[in-house]
């Protein structure tokens, strides 16, 4: 079975076939479901799509916060972060947020503070490294 990073995994059978299904957890599960990063001159714009792919809601606030530059999966409070007050189960929240950046090249990273949700799964709660150029010299 091979876990294809989108809420889906992949079943490849003996005959040859394969099923393609949707991962449920039982409880709480916040995943990163998406993350990128642009550039426009120094202005640097991280933005994720996070899924509750648990089958309760996300009740109590939850942070998104996002890393300019760490070279591994970083721990606490990001260089930027967002609140999300409540997601529920199935549903599904962009959150972006924009920085003035000196030219360089950076790492970054995403990862989910689930705050007081019980998180069934803490494995798909990051994304990174994400690389990427500042550069306002062009």
């Amino acid at each position: 079975m091979r876990n294809n990073g989108d809420g889906t995994s992949t079943l490849n059978c003996a005959d040859g076939t394969s099923a393609t299904f949707e991962v449920v957890s039982e409880g709480i599960d916040l995943a990163v479901m998406e993350f990128d990063v642009t550039v426009d001159g120094d202005d640097v714009t991280f933005e994720v799509t996070v899924k509750n792919i648990g089958t309760e809601d996300a009740g109590d606030d939850f942070y998104v916060d996002f890393w300019e530059d760490e070279e591994s999966r970083p721990f606490g409070p990001g260089d930027h972060w967002q609140q999300v007050p409540t997601l529920a189960a199935g549903e599904t929240v962009t959150v972006a947020q924009t920085a003035s950046l000196d030219d360089g090249t950076y790492e970054g990273w995403v990862t989910l503070d689930t705050g007081d949700n019980s998180d069934v799964d803490s494995s798909n709660d990051f994304a990174g490294p994400v690389e990427y150029t500042v550069d306002t010299d062009d």
